[in-house]
């Protein structure tokens, strides 16, 4: 809905519900909904309107890792590896499942297995930049931060003010003893987003 992407989220939520009133229950509008509730930081309505698009179709992939993203913020991470797997098992060559298990697989403590799932995203689509950060930042976390630096340098070759490829960039420079351009970057990252804690935690360290 075009509402949704002008920030117009109750307005959209609002052209939603009437479109469901036409056509219930829609699976794709539900999803919508959704989708823009969990944006407007209504997790539990967004988690509760995810569970009847996929009471409609419970194939539906987008429905699967929408949900998984939302149980992830909710800190229920192992029920969202659950979700994924079964949208994996419906399309394993889905980008955004594999990326969503790559996140999720990392956030249990499972880096080889995470990295492998963003190869997965890569050999779908290797210009992705979610899928070529998140094997960066992979790449850090298991000490290789020199491949790490070429992952990320990818990635901000698409889009210089990419808050976390220019952080993580940053701590890979660190890592390789490269101090002085490890601050140059994260500097440049904290301009694009001066808020956030991340960044100025990474800035902290670096200096």
């Amino acid at each position: 809905c075009p509402l949704a992407g002008a920030g117009r989220r109750a307005e959209a939520c609002r052209c939603f519900r009437e479109a469901l009133g036409f056509d219930s229950p829609n699976p794709l509008i539900l999803c919508n909904l959704a989708e823009t509730l969990w944006n407007d930081n209504d997790r539990v309505q967004a988690l509760d309107t995810c569970e009847l698009a996929l009471g409609a179709d419970p194939r539906f992939v987008r429905a699967l890792v929408l949900k998984a993203n939302i149980l992830v913020e909710e800190q229920r991470v192992t029920d969202a590896y659950g979700v994924l797997q079964v949208a994996a098992n419906i399309d394993p060559h889905h980008l955004e499942v594999l990326l969503g298990l790559s996140r999720v697989l990392e956030l249990l403590h499972r880096p080889g297995e995470a990295l492998l799932c963003a190869d997965s995203a890569l050999a779908r689509d290797k210009t992705n930049a979610a899928a070529l950060r998140r094997k960066g930042w992979l790449l850090l976390k298991l000490n290789r931060p020199l491949e790490a630096i070429s992952y990320l340098d990818d990635t901000l070759a698409q889009d210089r003010n990419d808050v976390e490829a220019l952080r993580g960039k940053g701590l890979a420079l660190l890592a390789v003893g490269r101090r002085d351009e490890a601050v140059d970057v994260i500097r440049a990252a904290a301009l694009v987003d001066p808020g956030n804690i991340l960044v100025r935690q990474a800035l902290q360290l670096v200096e």
